[in-house]
């Protein structure tokens, strides 16, 4: 028989994954590690950490998220555009699927 967590989950249901130690909870509710206790383990972290804001401060890494950014605004632009073009249509009574101006389905035209 599997054993779960049992944690209460938001829905009210009860969490069905697998726990990190026998009788105990998930990763997702407390059955991580809180933290480094020793000072080795302390130190260990405050390295892993200046790694990696060195990697995170590095040019690649920085033209990486503009792109990424100027892509979602270019996208948002998009999407407000075939917004603004389909509730145009339904003013005038021309009711296509969102696709058509591609757009995600909504839940009523399916």
């Amino acid at each position: 028989m599997k054993t779960y967590c049992g944690a209460r989950t938001r829905r009210g249901t009860r969490c069905r994954c697998t726990p990190v130690r026998p009788g105990g909870k998930c990763r997702f509710h407390g059955g991580l590690s809180t933290g480094p206790v020793t000072e080795r383990g302390r130190q260990q972290s405050s390295r892993n950490l200046q790694v990696a804001r060195l990697a995170l401060a590095t040019d690649a890494h920085k033209e990486t998220r503009r792109q990424r950014s100027l892509k979602a605004a270019r996208t948002m632009r998009r999407r407000r555009r075939a917004e603004r073009e389909r509730a145009l249509d339904l003013k005038l009574g021309i009711r296509l699927p969102p696709s058509v101006y591609g757009l995600p389905p909504d839940d009523g035209d399916r």
